[in-house]
C-alpha cells in the first residue's frame, strides 16, 4: 500500500513532466526491479529456509554465515549487471524498445531515466534482501517501519529533486536512489538483522575484491566499445552487446578467481539447500 501511493504520487509528478515521461519512468523502474528480484530476490528466497531453520534452532552463527554468503552471492551476480547497464544504457534500450512508435528521441529519455535507475540497483537489492533476513527472524514490525521509511524518503526526494532543483525526469529516479541509500543507512545503524556480526572483516575483503574485478570489467567494456564499430542500428545491438558483456563477464569472473574470491562452495550449499 505504501509502495503504491508512492506510485501514484510520482504519476502524477511526471504529469508535469514532457510527454513520455511517465512510460519512460513505469519500464524503467520495472526493469530495475526484475533484475533485483531475479539476481538478488531468488538468492535470498534460496537462502530463506536455511535462515529460517538456523533461527527456530537458535544457531545465531549459522544465521550470519547464511546471510553473509547470501550478500556475496547477490553482489557476485548484480555487480556485473550494473557495470553492462550503467555503460551501455542505450544500447540495451534500443534493443529491448526502439521499434515502431517508439523512435529514437523515446530511447534518448529512456536511457537517461533507465541509466538513473540502474544506479540504485545495489543499495535497492540490499534492502530487499534485508527483507528475507527480518522475516526468517520473525520481525515483521522491524520490516513494515524499515519499508515505511524507504518509500516515506523516496516520495520526499522525488519531490525535492524535481520541484525545488528543477532536474527533471531523471530526480524521480536520483529521489529512488537517494531513499535506498538512507534506508541501507537506517539498517547498518539499527543494526537490523544482526547487521554488526554480518557486515564483518570477511564480507568487507569480498567487496573490495569484488570492486576491483568490476573496475577490470568496465575497464574491459570501455575498450570494446571504443575498438568495435558501433552498431548502425537496433539490429545490431544483440551481437554488439553479447561480444561485449560475454567479454566483460570473463574478466570480471577471473580477475575474482585470480583473487581468490568466488563464492562457488558457498552457492552450491545454497543450491542444494534450497533443493532439499
Amino acid at each position: 500500500m505504501a509502495w503504491q501511493g508512492v506510485v501514484i504520487v510520482e504519476r502524477i509528478i511526471a504529469s508535469f513532466l514532457p510527454a513520455g515521461t511517465l512510460t519512460a519512468l513505469n519500464y524503467g523502474f520495472k526493469i530495475l526491479g526484475s533484475m533485483a528480484e531475479l539476481l538478488g530476490g531468488s538468492v535470498g528466497t534460496a537462502a530463506l529456509p536455511v535462515l529460517s531453520r538456523a533461527v527456530t534452532s537458535g544457531d545465531r552463527g549459522e544465521e550470519h554465515r547464511t546471510f553473509r554468503d547470501t550478500l556475496e552471492i547477490s553482489l557476485l551476480l548484480l555487480t556485473p549487471m550494473a557495470v553492462f547497464c550503467l555503460m551501455l544504457a542505450h544500447n540495451v534500450i534500443r534493443l529491448v524498445f526502439q521499434r515502431g512508435q517508439f523512435t529514437s528521441g523515446a530511447t534518448g529519455v529512456m536511457t537517461v531515466i533507465f541509466f538513473y535507475y540502474i544506479l540504485s540497483l545495489l543499495p535497492y537489492a540490499f534492502v530487499r534482501l534485508l527483507s528475507f533476513c527480518l522475516f526468517a527472524r520473525r520481525e515483521p514490525a522491524v520490516y513494515f517501519r524499515l519499508t515505511l521509511l524507504h518509500y516515506s524518503v523516496v516520495l520526499l526526494f522525488d519531490l525535492f529533486y524535481v520541484g525545488v532543483l528543477r532536474v527533471g525526469a531523471k530526480g524521480i529516479p536520483l529521489g529512488f536512489l537517494t531513499g535506498s541509500l538512507i534506508a541501507c543507512a537506517f539498517a547498518v545503524r539499527r543494526n537490523l538483522g544482526g547487521l554488526d556480526v554480518v557486515l564483518d572483516g570477511l564480507l568487507g575483503r569480498f567487496a573490495l575484491k569484488n570492486l576491483a574485478a568490476a573496475a577490470f570489467s568496465a575497464i574491459s567494456v570501455g575498450t570494446l566499445r571504443f575498438w568495435l564499430s558501433p552498431p548502425a542500428a537496433a539490429t545490431q545491438d544483440f551481437t554488439f552487446l553479447c561480444i561485449i558483456c560475454g567479454s566483460g563477464s570473463l574478466v570480471y569472473l577471473g580477475t575474482l578467481a585470480a583473487l581468490r574470491a568466488l563464492p562457488l562452495a558457498r552457492l552450491s550449499l545454497l543450491s542444494r539447500e534450497n533443493v532439499s
